[in-house]
């Protein structure tokens, strides 16, 4: 498969899916707002199930817009819902913990060493691991 078969699929995935969206908005439109606006979304669905069985490549400026779109909007949506993910579920589990006093990963201890004892002897646990 060469370049302009994977961007041909690409623009013909860009279309069918943007046919679907604006079908669906405008069956939604249809039942809830208004005829006219159901219509026009309707029309551009349309629009876009031709171009792409005809000729898809005229979708390449609107997919790679699209796809620019989402970079952008990437760059700030990731790093807000980290933080919301962050703040709003890691940092009061930390709270609780130090509210109970509980320390999972033994830091406030000080030791010589961190390894473990083993509590018995048996070797063959090494034994068949797979």
């Amino acid at each position: 498969m060469n370049n302009y078969d994977s961007i041909s699929s690409q623009n013909r995935q860009f279309g069918f899916l943007f046919a679907v969206i604006f079908f669906l908005a405008s069956i939604y439109i249809f039942f809830k707002v208004q005829l006219f606006a159901s219509l026009i979304l309707f029309l551009i669905s349309q629009v876009f199930f031709v171009l792409t069985l005809l000729n898809s490549r005229i979708l390449t400026t609107l997919n790679r817009l699209w796809i620019k779109l989402g970079m952008f909007l990437g760059r700030f949506v990731s790093p807000i819902m980290l933080g919301i993910i962050f703040f709003g579920f890691i940092t009061p589990f930390a709270l609780l913990l130090r509210i109970f006093n509980r320390d999972e990963l033994n830091l406030r201890t000080y030791k010589k060493t961190y390894w473990h004892k083993r509590k018995s002897n048996d070797h063959t646990s090494f034994e068949n691991q797979f």
